[in-house]
């Protein structure tokens, strides 16, 4: 059985480019048994913000239910 993930923060860029990065995300995400509820917070608006190097960054949040 694969491990849970309890908890996992994912930066993504708003500027609509996925990266190798991102790939590996998601994909880490789709081999795990994960039950995930979303928090987005958009361009640093949120309650737990990361901004990128320019500030234009989303941060999602997946937290186990």
């Amino acid at each position: 059985m694969n491990p849970r993930i309890s908890a996992v923060s994912v930066v993504i860029p708003t500027m609509n480019t996925r990266g190798a990065l991102d790939d590996a995300v998601a994909s880490a995400l789709a081999q795990r048994d994960v039950d995930v509820e979303v928090i987005v917070a958009m361009n640093g608006q949120g309650p737990d913000p990361v901004l990128g190097s320019n500030g234009r960054c989303n941060t999602w949040t997946f937290w186990e239910l």
